[in-house]
């Protein structure tokens, strides 16, 4: 008598279905990770642009705010600017201040008065979407001759910030 290893329906026990479902759940759990991540770095990503782009127009400001000193007559402090729209970028927006710190004794000593120095602070504000801001402020020192024209403009400190 030969007995048969194979059982009948009513004697299957459902393993393989289980460890299936269970493996399905896994696969699931894993997918749901994987979309939530990406998801993640996708809005990160977007806010690092932001960011970018209110870093442009921030610097935007501050090479403004530098030609408008160059452009002013001596001793002469440009206005403020108010709120502007950032050519070529929608939604991004500018603004820069100008203040002046004082005349460079030093400058004026070592040239017998044949040079003048001033020193000069810009702050400038980038402002993007979603709110991402940043502000560049400098120091500014700007050398010009006994007749008033610009010799000279250089940096001489630079700090920036980040506010989103």
């Amino acid at each position: 008598m030969c007995h048969s290893a194979e059982r009948t329906p009513s004697q299957q026990s459902g393993v393989a279905l289980f460890a299936a479902l269970i493996l399905l759940g896994l696969l699931s759990s894993l997918a749901v990770v994987a979309l939530q991540s990406s998801a993640l770095e996708l809005s990160m990503s977007a806010a690092e642009q932001f960011r970018a782009r209110a870093f442009e127009a921030a610097e935007a400001g501050q090479s403004l705010a530098t030609q408008a000193l160059q452009n002013s007559p001596a001793g002469a402090v440009p206005a403020d600017t108010p709120t502007t729209p950032m050519p070529g970028m929608s939604g991004d927006s500018l603004q820069y201040s100008l203040r002046l710190i004082g005349a460079d004794p030093l400058i004026a000593q070592r040239s017998d008065g044949a040079l003048s120095g001033a020193h000069y602070t810009l702050s400038s504000r980038g402002e993007s979407l979603r709110g991402a801001r940043v502000d560049i402020e400098s120091g500014l020192l700007l050398i010009r001759d006994a007749a008033g024209n610009l010799l000279d403009a250089r940096t001489t400190w630079w700090r920036r910030s980040d506010l989103d």
